[in-house]
């Protein structure tokens, strides 16, 4: 259900998915591709995770309204991408998955 209402975008290598302190504009799932997330610390970027299919991204940003980390693409990538818009017809159409995807968001 989740799947057939989002988009699937494309991103290549090197190309930045999210900034820190970025205005969150949706979440992602990896389908295809590597990702590594990160932040800065003193000016110098510090690795935390790599990214691969199946993952989810940016889901904090996405409830909380603002990226925590960066998120670089190390290689191409292809993403679902799904927004507060999405969120709120997925809790209009199906209220039970919606809320439920909504709680375990914010935790």
């Amino acid at each position: 259900i989740v799947a057939l209402m989002t988009q699937i975008v494309e991103r290549k290598q090197g190309e930045r998915l999210m900034e820190t302190g970025q205005k969150s504009d949706g979440m992602y799932l990896t389908i295809e591709g590597t990702l590594q997330s990160s932040i800065e610390r003193d000016g110098v970027l510090v690795p935390l995770n790599r990214h691969g299919r199946g993952d989810v991204l940016g889901e904090v940003g996405l409830f909380r309204g603002e990226r925590t980390a960066n998120v670089d693409c190390a290689t191409d990538c292809r993403l679902l991408r799904f927004d507060q818009q999405n969120l709120t017809r997925l809790q209009r159409r199906y209220p039970r998955t919606g809320h439920t995807r909504r709680r375990r968001a914010a935790q």
